[in-house]
């Protein structure tokens, strides 16, 4: 690898925060073709970071990250000089099914590292999606409203413990808010028990901080999910499907039908916020709490928002109606400029003159 950027970011590939699970023999593995197409001259990748693994074996993985009560349907993974994201596939015999889009360097390391799943993830609009949004039309007085709700919420959540149990679900899932909602299940009062009172109180200010310095609007009709691609072709251009979970409900899960805004920070140009009709395949009903891409069409609907792709990105999906633009833009393109190879082996000194370069200019 002989440019810069390139060498850094495939050192830093090899430190990425995982958890090793199983050991998978190269002979369980297949390497299949990417799907791409050419178009205007530009070559586009629509499985660009994504591979299938076995429903039996994605089980097994999912066990090994001691998730007990579902097994997600797509993992981020580091598997030798792989990586990626690997999707479910009931109708696939090997463990891993990977692509050339995923190889980044040769090992012959057999571990399987995962870095995330497709889980419950909270929506949030933000000050650029907020100005994209308003852009394409949609209303101020719509993000006033959003605003006020959420402050109403946290409000409530003080005094109503069916308030304070439903939002500690919904907008701070894991481990740290498990012994409040604990706490409420047992019976206690957020306004009569102390701890519980401080607590809220913090999770309240925390929440009120970001909206004030971020405008971070938890949105409940969206939710964000990682990008997976349709293995089935059944999706046409323009469609996808969106199906989540409720923290709140286990086992949960419902299907979206009708338009969704689909967008993936960081965002800055109006054709960034896509506009597409996700619709029911019942093929597709084991992908949960991820946003299926079609592999049709002339253009990548990933590579439309941001210049995206399938490696792990997480994606802004909502529908709710009030947030749904009237119009849209054309999409920005995102084609790279030829990278700068250079005629020896990158040197430390290079990659540091690189690191500096990047801090001092990464800034709007």
């Amino acid at each position: 690898i002989r440019n810069v950027a390139k060498y850094a970011a495939r050192l830093g590939q090899s430190f990425s925060s995982s958890r090793e699970t199983l050991t998978v023999r190269s002979d369980e593995i297949e390497v299949i073709p990417d799907v791409e197409i050419r178009y205007l001259g530009t070559r586009y990748v629509f499985s660009d970071g994504i591979g299938k693994i076995s429903a039996e074996f994605a089980r097994r993985v999912a066990k090994k990250c001691g998730l007990t009560e579902f097994s997600p349907s797509a993992f981020q993974i580091r598997y030798g000089g792989y990586k990626g994201v690997v999707a479910v596939d009931p109708t696939s015999s090997k463990k891993l099914s990977l692509r050339k889009s995923m190889s980044k360097f040769e090992s012959e390391n057999t571990k399987l590292d995962v870095l995330a799943w497709s889980k419950y993830q909270p929506c949030y609009l933000n000050r650029q999606l907020i100005t994209l949004l308003s852009t394409l039309g949609v209303q101020d007085n719509v993000f006033e409203k959003k605003q006020r709700e959420v402050v109403e919420k946290l409000d409530a959540i003080l005094t109503d413990p069916l308030e304070a149990h439903e939002a500690l679900g919904l907008m701070a899932p894991g481990e740290n808010t498990n012994i409040l909602k604990e706490l409420i299940l047992c019976g206690y009062k957020p306004d009569a028990e102390p701890f519980l009172s401080m607590m809220l109180q913090n999770f309240r200010a925390s929440k009120l901080l970001e909206l004030r310095t971020k405008t971070r609007v938890f949105i409940p009709r969206g939710r964000a999910m990682m990008g997976c691609l349709d293995e089935t072709r059944t999706l046409e251009y323009g469609q996808v499907v969106v199906q989540y979970s409720d923290p709140t409900r286990p086992g949960s899960r419902y299907n979206i039908t009708g338009p969704v805004v689909v967008a993936k920070n960081p965002c800055l140009h109006p054709g960034d916020v896509r506009v597409l009709q996700a619709v029911n395949v019942p093929a597709l009903i084991h992908m949960v709490d991820c946003v299926v891409f079609p592999q049709k069409g002339l253009r990548p609907h990933p590579n439309e928002c941001s210049g995206s792709d399938l490696d792990g990105d997480i994606y802004f999906v909502c529908w709710d109606p009030e947030l749904i633009p009237p119009r849209t833009s054309e999409p920005m393109d995102y084609t790279p400029e030829p990278p700068q190879i250079l005629d020896h082996d990158v040197t430390i000194e290079e990659i540091e003159e690189y690191f500096t370069n990047y801090i001092v200019n990464d800034s709007l």
